[in-house]
C-alpha cells in the first residue's frame, strides 16, 4: 500500500488506446487537453489559454459545463471533444490524443497521470497531498506538474505560469516552483 512519502504505483496504471478515430497532428503545434470542472479557475481557464501561438486546445469537457460553454468554446477557436466523449474509457482514450492534460486536481488529473500523460494540474491554495509542499512535481505522477492558487485566492499568476509554460519549448528546463505565491 502506498503512502504520501512512499507511492506504490507502476505507470501507466491501465493501457487506454488512443481513439480509432485520431488523426495525424502537426509536430511542432502542442496538442493540449483542457478539463475545467473542478477545484480552479473553471472557464476562465478557456480565456487564459485561447490563442496562444503553436498550441491547440482541446476542450474535454463533457456535461452541463460543456453545454455552456460551447459558444465561448466556438468563439475562442477552441476544439470541442466532450462530445464524443460517453463514458470514462472515452475520456481516458481522448487524453491519450493529446500531449499535455491541464485539469484542477481530482479525477481527470489523476486519470492523466496514471496514463502518463503530462498533466498540469491546477492545485488550490489548500494544497493536496500528491502535489507535496511548495513543489512542482508527484512522486505519485512523475510526469505531473503543479500550478499552485495564491494565498489569497487568485489563480493570475498560476494561469500565467501555464501560458509561459505552454509557449516554452516541451523540453526546456523550468525555472523554480510553479507556485501562485508572487514572493
Amino acid at each position: 500500500r502506498g503512502t504520501p512519502n512512499n507511492p506504490a504505483t507502476t505507470l501507466p496504471s491501465f493501457a487506454i488506446q488512443p481513439a480509432a478515430d485520431a488523426t495525424v497532428q502537426d509536430p511542432l503545434i502542442r496538442r493540449v487537453g483542457l478539463w475545467w470542472e473542478g477545484p480552479g479557475p473553471g472557464p476562465g481557464l478557456l480565456e487564459a489559454l485561447a490563442g496562444l501561438p503553436m498550441v491547440k486546445i482541446v476542450a474535454l469537457q463533457t456535461g452541463p459545463l460543456r453545454d455552456h460553454a460551447l459558444g465561448r468554446l466556438t468563439e475562442l477557436g477552441i476544439t470541442d471533444r466532450g462530445e464524443a466523449i460517453a463514458d470514462f474509457r472515452d475520456l481516458a482514450a481522448a487524453i491519450r490524443e493529446v500531449d499535455v492534460l491541464i485539469a484542477p486536481d481530482g479525477l481527470v488529473a489523476h486519470l492523466g497521470g496514471s496514463l502518463e500523460v503530462e498533466t498540469w494540474v491546477l492545485v488550490g491554495r489548500d494544497g493536496s497531498w500528491y502535489w507535496p509542499g511548495e513543489t512542482q512535481t508527484s512522486p505519485w505522477y512523475p510526469a505531473s506538474r503543479a500550478f499552485r492558487q495564491c494565498p489569497d485566492g487568485a489563480w493570475t499568476v498560476a494561469l500565467e505560469a501555464l501560458r509561459t509554460a505552454l509557449t516554452t519549448a516541451p523540453d526546456a528546463p523550468v525555472d523554480g516552483p510553479l507556485t501562485g505565491d508572487p514572493a
